[in-house]
């Protein structure tokens, strides 16, 4: 071997080392789920936009039935892709069953009315499993801000979904709204917020305030139809567009996994209430991008890590 061999890579063969193909493994993970992510935004962005100009109370946007029917036949398939894509980066085993279970279960409800009722419990039991299994129990202080928001997804999910498909009384569904909007209002506690991402949401939290007292019904309308949001004040839709842009903005302006966490937070805002299967589908991609990446992407292989200390 060369001298310049052995300065460049002293080690001999330690550049195909366990430790070092792990490390960029997890580099394309990385990759792979935030591009996952961008597709799902994209996705559930043009729903929304679609919902919310064909039902606006003056001048709707006319789309004809072949677009509508494709965007609600497209939708909630991309979701399932994105869910795959993360369950097979994941390096968590309770964020890769969980998730592998919602991504592949999920979209059956698109193909048949009959696999409905197994969709949203593949969805809620699926979700569940990711989240929170990945977070396990919080061992300090500091983890608790995140288990809180997961805890509220997970428990928005199985609430707005079993309240729209008639497992729970329909007055439920006010309460999986009020889960939904409160966890994203609480996000920004579990993400380190930074002055300009607090600045970005006070700025959030006017504009929907202003909005919401200046054309009520307009804001009510959009609310509905765009993000199904249902019998909860408007005040708590403003904290949640406030905590959900405090965090993409920090998202954006961090290093690292900055774009799952901005990624992340602007899914959960566009995904709204999980009241239908689409919508929490989206509401799990979300999650995983702002609330799990670190635990179910970053944590170590045992044999990666074994290899690396006995090296």
């Amino acid at each position: 071997m060369s001298s310049e061999t052995r300065r460049a890579n002293p080690n001999g063969d330690s550049a195909f080392s366990p430790a070092r193909i792990a490390s960029a493994l997890a580099g394309e993970r990385h990759r792979a789920v935030r591009a996952a992510g961008a597709v799902a935004l994209a996705a559930v962005a043009l729903r929304t936009a679609v919902h919310v100009l064909h039902n606006v109370p003056f001048d709707p946007v006319t789309f004809g039935p072949t677009i509508r029917a494709g965007v609600a036949l497209g939708t909630p398939l991309v979701l399932a892709l994105a869910l795959v894509a993360c369950a097979l980066a994941a390096t968590a085993a309770p964020a890769r069953v969980g998730l592998l279970f919602a991504g592949v279960f999920g979209p059956m409800a698109v193909l048949s009315d009959a696999a409905t009722l197994p969709a949203v419990a593949a969805v809620t039991v699926g979700g569940g499993l990711a989240l929170l299994g990945t977070l396990g129990v919080p061992a300090s202080r500091d983890d608790w801000p995140r288990w809180i928001v997961a805890a509220g997804l997970v428990a928005a999910v199985a609430v707005s979904l079993g309240s729209g498909v008639g497992v729970v009384d329909g007055g439920f569904r006010a309460l999986g709204a009020a889960l939904a909007l409160g966890s994203l209002a609480v996000l920004p506690l579990g993400t380190a917020v930074d002055r300009a991402g607090a600045a970005a949401g006070g700025v959030g939290f006017a504009a929907v305030a202003l909005a919401s007292g200046a054309k009520p019904y307009v804001v009510g309308s959009a609310l509905v139809t765009g993000f199904a949001v249902v019998g909860v004040p408007h005040v708590l839709v403003a904290l949640a567009v406030a905590g959900a842009v405090a965090a993409a903005v920090t998202g954006v302006r961090r290093d690292a996994l900055s774009p799952s966490l901005a990624v992340g937070a602007s899914l959960l805002l566009l995904a709204g209430v999980p009241a239908t299967l689409p919508r929490a589908m989206a509401v799990l991609v979300g999650a995983t991008l702002a609330v799990l990446d670190r635990e179910a992407f970053e944590r170590p292989d045992p044999a990666a890590a074994t290899a690396e200390g006995s090296a």
